[in-house]
């Protein structure tokens, strides 16, 4: 029996408290996926034959979007609810091993999200409170001089979403932790520390 849309859209919701990962892998490794993208990713490599030709490839990549939606309608539909309408699902198609295909969550801010998080109160206690939560999703010990480490997340408020990212260049010191903000449509801004984040989303989400 196909999921519905409450069955999705529970999955869905509690893949991602783990990460954007571990849904996609959650995502692409229920059956009812697999009974779909298994065969379809295999025929529209077929449909190659072998060949480079992109204007092949570009229909073939076309028509399994178009299967994904006609087969696992609910799916799409969970997708929508889950990220407010600022994600989709898309297919990783990979023709010349078309069985490790595998969907993907791609969002319309143009950032590839380690996270998706929300936000239901706009105040500023509770945004320095989601901010410093990043922080334990930061890879393990001191990063390289230079190299700080780095999350990212969708933040979805208010029917808004914003891209985060924590960069860490200190394994314990948190005072040396930066955030960088990115809206729709614009370019990731300078980094700054957690006040100035904190008042900056807070201005922007409560106007």
């Amino acid at each position: 029996m196909a999921r519905s849309v409450d069955d999705w859209t529970e999955r869905l919701t509690d893949a991602l408290t783990t990460s954007v990962e571990h849904a996609q892998a959650i995502l692409t490794n229920d059956p009812e996926v697999q009974d779909w993208l298994r065969p379809a990713a295999l025929e529209a490599a077929m449909h190659l034959q072998g060949g480079h030709d992109p204007i092949a490839a570009a229909q073939a990549y076309g028509d399994l979007l178009d299967g994904l939606h006609r087969t696992l309608p609910h799916l799409i539909e969970a997708v929508a609810a889950v990220t407010g309408g600022h994600g989709r699902l898309d297919v990783d198609w990979r023709p010349m091993t078309p069985e490790y295909s595998r969907l993907n969550l791609t969002f319309r801010l143009g950032v590839k999200p380690d996270l998706l998080v929300r936000l239901k109160e706009i105040e500023e206690g509770a945004i320095e409170a989601l901010l410093t939560s990043l922080v334990a999703h930061l890879p393990p010990g001191d990063p390289f001089p230079g190299r700080p480490h780095r999350v990212r997340a969708v933040l979805l408020a208010g029917g808004h979403a914003i891209g985060l990212e924590l960069q860490a260049s200190s394994g314990g010191d948190r005072s040396q932790d930066r955030y960088s903000l990115k809206a729709q449509g614009g370019h990731w801004s300078d980094p700054y520390p957690l006040l100035q984040t904190t008042q900056a989303l807070h201005q922007g989400l409560s106007s």
